[in-house]
């Protein structure tokens, strides 16, 4: 849940990269910006080229169910766990399994818009309505371990670009 919600946020802002007018200032930020979205689907930095053909081939890599980090293969995790713990979640919980089992993933800005809801809706679900047993206490040090993860992988990559 936690690196399907990260990856549709930052998705979401994949076109503003390219086309604001820190592009046209700084076209290293995009650069930049393209390489950590490249690491958080899993996929090798490209050959390089134009900024529009890279990020077209992240949307395309986010879109591929069958790739391992990519959004759509996690969306799809995430909804095979939701559907066998359907049982312990509330009614709002099975009508959001309900609308993420049907949507198609792609990493349009406009797609991912209703997606980051959904997913968010979700977290808040997670977070506010189950109970506060042993569950939710692994769900929620999954979730810390996942954004510690995030945190030092973000560092090695920013602060060692040439290991990456």
């Amino acid at each position: 849940l936690e690196r399907a919600s990260q990856t549709v946020r930052k998705f979401e802002k994949v076109d503003a990269l390219l086309t604001d007018e820190i592009a046209h200032l700084d076209p290293s930020v995009s650069a930049d910006a393209l390489r950590l979205l490249s690491w958080a689907v899993d996929l090798p930095p490209g050959a390089g080229g134009p900024l529009a053909d890279q990020a077209a081939r992240l949307k395309q890599a986010a879109a591929d169910p069958t790739h391992v980090g990519s959004l759509a293969a996690n969306v799809a995790h995430l909804v095979r766990l939701l559907d066998q713990l359907k049982t312990h979640l509330p009614h709002e919980g099975w009508l959001l399994l309900r609308q993420l089992r049907a949507r198609r993933i792609t990493a349009d800005a406009a797609a991912c818009a209703p997606l980051r809801s959904q997913l968010s809706a979700l977290e808040s679900l997670t977070n506010e309505a189950l109970p506060r047993d042993t569950g939710w206490r692994f769900l929620d040090l999954g979730r810390r371990i996942e954004r510690g993860q995030q945190v030092l992988q973000l560092l090695r990559l920013l602060l060692f670009p040439e290991a990456s």
